[in-house]
C-alpha cells in the first residue's frame, strides 16, 4: 500500500535568492615598449594597506596583445609596477617602471580599485634602459651578496637594485633617456648622476636590504 503525505494550508511562492555583496574590483590596461605591445611583461599591484602584491602577465592567451587584467582584485589603493624581466627572472633591454610613468615608488599615483568597480587604461610604455655597472670591494677583493641601490637625489626614492656577484661587480638598470653618468658621488659611493632628474648610487650590506 502506497503512503500520502498531504500538506495543508502551505502558500507556494518565489523563492528569493541571497544577494551577495560585491568583495573585489577590476584593473587592467595594457603594456607597449616604444608603442609597440608587449607580452609577457610582468605586471605587479601592491596594496598599500597590506603587505600583499598581486601579480599577472601581459598577452596571456585569449587576450589583447600586451593587455593585462586583474579582475578579483580586494578594495584599497594599489600602487602598479611594470617589469618587463619580472624581478629578474628574464634578460630584457626595456626599463621597468611605475603608474603613472615614473620610475620610483616614491613618485606613483595611487590606483585606488572599489569593491565592484572597474578601473580601465592603467598602461605603461616602457623605454630602453641604462646601464650601472661597477665593482664593490674591500681590501682589493671582491665582495659578494652587496645590494647596490639606485636612488632618485630628487624624490628620494628607490629607482632599482641589485646585489653583488661572488666577485664583486654589479649591475644596475635604469630608464636611458635622462642619463648622464659622472664617476663620483658626494655620498663617497659609485655614482651616476643624470640629466635631467639627478640620481646617485648607495651601497648597503644585507642588513639594509
Amino acid at each position: 500500500m502506497a503512503l500520502v503525505l498531504v500538506a495543508s494550508n502551505v502558500t507556494a511562492g518565489p523563492i528569493a535568492a541571497a544577494s551577495a555583496a560585491p568583495t573585489g574590483g577590476s584593473l587592467s590596461g595594457t603594456v607597449t615598449e616604444l608603442g609597440a605591445p608587449a607580452n609577457g611583461v610582468c605586471v605587479y599591484a601592491a596594496a598599500q594597506d597590506v603587505a600583499t602584491t598581486y601579480t599577472t602577465t601581459t598577452g596571456v592567451a585569449g587576450t589583447v596583445a600586451g593587455s593585462y587584467d586583474f579582475s578579483a582584485l580586494p578594495a584599497g589603493r594599489y600602487d602598479v609596477f611594470f617589469d618587463p624581466t619580472c624581478r629578474g627572472s628574464q634578460a630584457s633591454v626595456y626599463a621597468s617602471q611605475y603608474w603613472d610613468d615614473v620610475p620610483d615608488v616614491a613618485s606613483v599615483t595611487w590606483v585606488t580599485v572599489a569593491a565592484g568597480g572597474t578601473v580601465a587604461g592603467v598602461k605603461a610604455d616602457l623605454p630602453l634602459t641604462g646601464t650601472i655597472s661597477g665593482t664593490v670591494s674591500g681590501q682589493g677583493t671582491g665582495l659578494g651578496g652587496v645590494c647596490v641601490i639606485a636612488y632618485d637625489s630628487t624624490s628620494g626614492g628607490q629607482v632599482n637594485a641589485a646585489k653583488t656577484a661572488a666577485d664583486g661587480s654589479y649591475s644596475v638598470q635604469f630608464h636611458a633617456a635622462r642619463r648622464q653618468a659622472e664617476p663620483t658621488s658626494s655620498r663617497g659611493a659609485p655614482a651616476a648622476r643624470l640629466r635631467g632628474r639627478p640620481r646617485w648610487i648607495m651601497l648597503c650590506d644585507n642588513r639594509h636590504r
